[in-house]
């Protein structure tokens, strides 16, 4: 069985090196069938560069004039071909699967999406809440 293909939708706006992280742990995802749609916030600082260093066809590139993140967003979603939609800001990161353990809660519970996971580490400790 195919997997789902899933569109990860990244708006953006300046912070090259935050996003080039943020597009590293995407592409560390276990489930592996994914469009990854940057959509760039008419960021004064150049992005394109950023992401023409991945050589991945998986990821594509839009360019808006700078409005707010929403807008952006909301263009990236219009642009995804997926089954499922994930939304990931540009200076956030997933565990390795993230995607997958969505995927299987979804399944597993019949619905139609799924919101919301979070670890919280404290800076100076191990500890993960």
């Amino acid at each position: 069985m195919e997997e789902e293909l899933i569109s990860v939708v990244i708006p953006a706006y300046n912070k090259p090196e935050m996003l080039a992280n943020t597009l590293q742990s995407v592409l560390r995802q276990t489930h592996k069938n994914l469009e990854i749609i940057v959509v760039d916030d008419g960021s004064e600082i150049d992005l394109l560069s950023i992401i023409e260093q991945f050589k991945d066809v998986r990821i594509s590139y839009f360019k808006l004039k700078h409005k707010n993140a929403n807008v952006a967003r909301n263009y990236g979603i219009q642009q995804s071909k997926g089954q499922y939609v994930a939304m990931l800001d540009a200076d956030d990161e997933w565990l390795e699967n993230h995607l997958k353990n969505c995927l299987i809660t979804i399944q597993k519970e019949k619905s139609d999406g799924l919101h919301g996971s979070l670890i919280i580490k404290e800076y100076n400790s191990d500890n993960q809440s």
